[in-house]
């Protein structure tokens, strides 16, 4: 049921925010529009806590909510690293840090920072092994540290196989390089972009510990057509007494909603084929904070909680509040592709991206500096790990020739930073990756500094 038009009467406009001397007070701290913006933001919200809420709910006093406004705006704003919006297209964009967090994440993160709490906190390790289907789990500090430590424990001494085209990186740090910080022996076999099931046999029968599949590869392996299947090296592995670890990448815990055009393995599809213990990310397509998921039979994952080294790559506890929180969304798919922002992004409709590309463009061309900006249609980008097109809308922005360095500083030194992919005297943004929430600042951010007041009357009929 709908609350009356007459309950989101009783909420102050942005514009009688706007003139609350709690607001007007940030002046001195926060740039003009970066509080329009902020203030946009936070009755947006409002609209949707209200619509939640019952109808005889009380409403905060105008007083109540400017404070709660300025607080939430400098949340935004405290930080010495600027915030920018991504419009690259690129989820992991590099110069940038991950994808936001779900409001549940951060919910469950505060709580933890605001008062003490007993230690070892198995939340989120339980969650993992919930909706995977594992019988445990293990939290690192980062991919990397789950490597590292899953390889010298699982191998126990003995030699690990993996193909040679899968010889890529975690976090930067190659797997060899991880390797010899365990003193563990990595064969490798097959070429650099094809490994067939017998390249594996003969040193699995020399008495090989571990058959890793690694999913963070460089080369054309990325297809899954040239090496077989997980259930095939299963198979094998069980034949000669090893195991087999997935090292699946930035693949979800658990298959995704519909609406989520992903075909990627995920975790729960590798243990259910039989793989002993399985590597994961939390900031993948999980959506979760960065850091390490180990998860698997029983007494792997425990002999990996024995080993010393272990200890010492365990994860921050705000990181594992923000973990639990994030999977908790997971018991309603639905809910958590509308909750977490890297699901919300991949599942938008195309024809959405289309519609703010059109309107977003026009405004832009107004710019200085600008000129042309067209909406135009982005083919799909390797880096979103989709085997199927995910195409995504775009506008592209043509500069004045003497006005383009200009420009381009502009957009860094804007609040926020806006980025977006540059060749020559163009600048592509791909709407994929930018929240809707943004598309104002977006635009914003090709105007000078001190040019306001389009956008303050904008906000204040808000």
């Amino acid at each position: 049921m709908k609350p009356p038009k007459d309950l989101f009467g009783r909420l102050p406009t942005v514009a009688d925010l706007l003139e609350n001397p709690r607001i007007k007070g940030l002046v001195d701290r926060v740039q003009e529009m970066e509080i329009t913006t902020g203030v946009r933001q936070f009755v947006d919200r409002m609209r949707e806590e209200v619509s939640r809420r019952a109808l005889d709910a009380p409403i905060p006093s105008i007083g109540e909510l400017a404070d709660r406004a300025a607080r939430f705006i400098l949340r935004r704003h405290a930080t010495d690293r600027p915030q920018a919006i991504n419009a690259t297209g690129q989820l992991w964009s590099s110069g940038l840090t991950g994808p936001p967090l779900a409001d549940e994440a951060l919910a469950s993160l505060t709580a933890m920072a605001q008062h003490y709490h007993q230690s070892g906190d198995t939340t989120a390790a339980r969650l993992v092994a919930e909706l995977t289907g594992g019988q445990a789990a293990l939290l690192f500090s980062s991919p990397a540290a789950a490597v590292l430590a899953t390889l010298g424990a699982a191998a126990n001494g003995r030699a690990i196989v993996v193909a040679r085209g899968e010889l890529g990186t975690t976090d930067g740090v190659r797997l060899t390089s991880l390797a010899q910080q365990t003193s563990v022996q990595l064969i490798e076999v097959g070429a650099a972009d094809s490994v067939s099931i017998d390249d594996y046999r003969e040193p699995l029968e020399s008495g090989a510990a571990v058959l890793l599949r690694n999913e963070a590869m460089p080369y054309a392996l990325r297809g899954q057509t040239c090496r077989p299947p997980v259930t095939e090296l299963v198979k094998l592995a069980d034949q000669s007494g090893s195991m087999v670890i997935h090292n699946i990448g930035r693949g979800p815990l658990a298959p995704l909603a519909e609406s989520v055009p992903l075909d990627v393995a995920t975790v729960a599809e590798s243990l259910a084929a039989g793989v002993a213990l399985v590597i994961a990310r939390g900031d993948g397509y999980t959506g979760g904070p960065h850091c390490g998921i180990v998860v698997g039979r029983s007494e792997v994952v425990e002999r990996l909680k024995q080993s010393p080294l272990t200890a010492t790559l365990m994860p921050d506890p705000l990181v594992q509040a923000a973990l639990a929180g994030t999977l908790s969304l997971y018991r309603d798919a639905e809910r958590a592709t509308l909750a977490i922002p890297v699901l919300a992004r991949l599942s938008t409709p195309i024809l959405n991206l289309q519609s703010r590309a059109e309107r977003i463009a026009p405004q832009i061309e107004a710019s200085k500096g600008v000129v042309s900006a067209t909406p135009v249609e982005i083919s799909a980008s390797d880096d979103l790990g989709a085997t199927r097109p995910l195409p995504s809308f775009g506008v592209n922005i043509i500069c004045q020739a003497d006005q383009q360095e200009q420009l381009r500083t502009q957009l860094l030194q804007a609040r926020p930073q806006l980025v977006g992919v540059w060749s020559g005297d163009r600048v592509l943004l791909d709407l994929r990756t930018v929240d809707p929430e943004d598309d104002i600042a977006l635009v914003s951010a090709f105007e000078p500094a001190g040019k306001m007041g389009q956008q303050q009357n904008e906000a204040n009929e808000g």
